[in-house]
C-alpha cells in the first residue's frame, strides 16, 4: 500500500571512526533484488519495511542517471567538484595521504 511505502526504509546513511580516520556512505536502494532484504535486518531497524526506487515510482529506473544525479548534487550541497575515478586512481591518492600502506 501507498502508506507502507511512505513508512519505509530506501536509503541508509553511515558513518565510523577509527584511530582517528572517518569512514562514511550511503546506500540508496534503487533496484535490488528486494529479497536479499528478507535474509537481513537493515540498520536494526526491525519495525520498518524497505523498498526500492523502482517500487515507490512504480517503473524501471536507470541507474546510470540515479549516479549522475546523486553525484552533482553532492558535488552541489558539499560545494566539491566531482571527478571520476578509477580504483588504481583512489588507491594511489590514499597511499600519498600516508592514510594507507602504498599498493604496489
Amino acid at each position: 500500500s501507498v502508506d507502507e511505502l511512505i513508512d519505509a526504509k530506501i536509503l541508509a546513511i553511515g558513518a565510523r571512526i577509527e584511530q582517528w580516520i572517518t569512514y562514511h556512505g550511503f546506500a540508496l536502494n534503487v533496484d535490488p533484488d528486494m529479497s536479499h532484504f528478507n535474509l537481513i535486518v537493515p540498520c536494526g531497524i526491525q519495525d520498518k519495511a524497505v523498498v526500492s526506487m523502482r517500487q515507490v515510482l512504480g517503473k524501471e529506473v536507470d541507474f546510470g542517471t540515479v549516479r549522475q544525479a546523486v553525484i552533482r548534487r553532492f558535488g552541489e550541497v558539499f560545494g566539491v567538484k566531482m571527478e571520476e575515478a578509477t580504483l588504481s586512481e583512489s588507491d594511489q591518492v590514499l597511499a600519498l595521504s600516508g592514510l594507507v600502506p602504498s599498493v604496489t
